[in-house]
């Protein structure tokens, strides 16, 4: 109440609208700052996440498909076939490999992100290396 009787009405007013430019000058540091937090997780999950997820997708399909032309290499009715069949299947184990070698990068650069996906990238190795023949 004192202060109020000392300042005049263009005091009072100035120092009011200075204190609400301090407000608005806080709260859009605090939003600059949100925001970028915001930019570099989706930059996380764009360009990693999103990596690891096709990668895993590269090795499903290869293991997919070469399941497939197993099969037609036990049906195959002529010895073309049957070796045009294992052609493909050694086209897709250099797919599955390459698919590997780029996730293994992906993973030396951003390591798992949870348990879970280690476990789950531990498991294709184990299996991987259980069904992949030793020379």
């Amino acid at each position: 109440m004192f202060l109020k009787k000392q300042l005049k009405i263009s005091h009072q007013l100035a120092a009011g609208f200075g204190f609400l430019l301090l407000l608005l000058f806080a709260t859009t540091l605090l939003g600059v700052q949100q925001i970028t937090q915001v930019e570099s997780a989706l930059t996380t999950v764009s360009n990693v996440n999103n990596a690891k997820s096709r990668q895993a997708i590269n090795y499903r399909g290869s293991v997919h498909d070469r399941a497939i032309l197993v099969r037609d290499v036990v049906l195959a009715d002529t010895l073309d076939q049957t070796r045009q069949y294992v052609s493909e299947i050694e086209s897709l184990a250099d797919d599955y490999a390459q698919a590997d070698k780029r996730m293994d990068e992906l993973f030396s650069q951003h390591p798992a992100d949870s348990k879970r996906e280690a476990d789950a990238i531990a498991r294709i190795k184990a299996l991987d290396s259980a069904i992949t023949p030793q020379d």
